[in-house]
C-alpha cells in the first residue's frame, strides 16, 4: 500500500515513521528542515511542496492508496 503523509512536523513525522515499517510512505511538506530531519532518520521518500495549493492535490496524490493529513 502506498501512503501519502501531508505534513512532516512532529505529528506527521511520527505517523510516517510508524507507517513506514509496513508500507511505502511518502511525506509532503513545505519545510525543507522538517523533510531533511525525516530523511536523515529514515528511508521515507520526501517531497517539498506547498500544501496550501489544494487545487494540485488530485494530481499530487492520485497514485496513493491512502492519504493522511497532519498539517
Amino acid at each position: 500500500m502506498k501512503i501519502a503523509i501531508l505534513g512532516a512536523g512532529m505529528i506527521g513525522s511520527a505517523i510516517a515513521i510508524d507507517l513506514s515499517r509496513q508500507f511505502e510512505v511518502t511525506s509532503f511538506d513545505i519545510s525543507e528542515i522538517n523533510l531533511s530531519a525525516l530523511k536523515e532518520q529514515t528511508s521515507i521518500k520526501c517531497i517539498k511542496c506547498d500544501l496550501s495549493q489544494y487545487n494540485e492535490y488530485a494530481d499530487l496524490l492520485a497514485k496513493y492508496d491512502l492519504v493522511v493529513s497532519a498539517v
